[in-house]
């Protein structure tokens, strides 16, 4: 099986809901685990990661790639298992102080302008908190190195999760930190060797080094 972990570090306030609130003071909590933290659900972050390999695979130098194949490859579809799993993801360090309530007003889209008692509460998650994830995929042969190299891309397009997005909440960078499944070699740096070979399959449409780490081009 092959394991990826990474880190997702929140450079701003973020709002993951939980889908309730708690009483006449918030309207709409933050999503806990069982112990209290704040937890990423994995189907949210599956999410994330299908709509920046969409986006990635617009891009002009990616544009000979089947778009729709590789997302029911990677995500399943009604027909189709998927081949990757997204497990939640979780902080990396317990703060004692990980959340604040703030008030917002909904925004009405045709006019942009902050509609007649539409105030609402929510729970925000605090900046700077760091989350552990892992995505697995039962086989560890090249096309799951290749589909990892695309995951690993996609991760580092990704540059904001939650709610209100558009409002500037939940500015964060995802980085690969670990893999297991792959314990024949051992890069220096298994981003820059997934991003290696990222570049020479999906971008340029080379055969990859079968199993061989291949410094990054400077």
């Amino acid at each position: 099986m092959l394991t990826l972990t990474f880190e997702i570090t929140l450079l701003s306030n973020y709002h993951s809901g939980a889908g309730y609130g708690k009483g006449f003071g918030l309207d709409s909590a933050l999503l806990r685990g069982a112990d209290g933290t704040p937890v990423l659900r994995g189907s949210g972050l599956a999410g994330l990661f299908r709509d920046s390999v969409y986006r990635l695979l617009k891009l002009k130098p990616l544009s000979q790639h089947n778009s729709v194949e590789v997302q029911e490859r990677l995500f399943g579809s009604p027909a189709r298992a998927k081949r990757w799993h997204f497990s939640s993801a979780r902080p990396v360090e317990r703060q004692s102080a990980d959340a604040q309530v703030v008030q917002r007003v909904r925004i009405d889209p045709r006019t942009r302008r902050a509609e007649p008692r539409k105030l609402f509460t929510q729970e925000e998650g605090n900046a700077g908190q760091v989350f552990r994830f892992t995505i697995t995929c039962a086989a560890t042969d090249e096309a799951a190195l290749d589909d990892a190299a695309l995951l690993v891309a996609a991760a580092r397009y990704i540059r904001q999760l939650g709610r209100s997005r558009r409002r500037g909440l939940g500015e964060c960078v995802i980085h690969l930190t670990e893999v297991s499944g792959m314990e024949q070699i051992s890069p220096d740096s298994w981003e820059a060797w997934f991003l290696e070979r990222f570049k020479r399959v999906w971008l340029l449409g080379q055969p990859a080094p079968c199993l061989l780490y291949t410094s990054p081009s400077p």
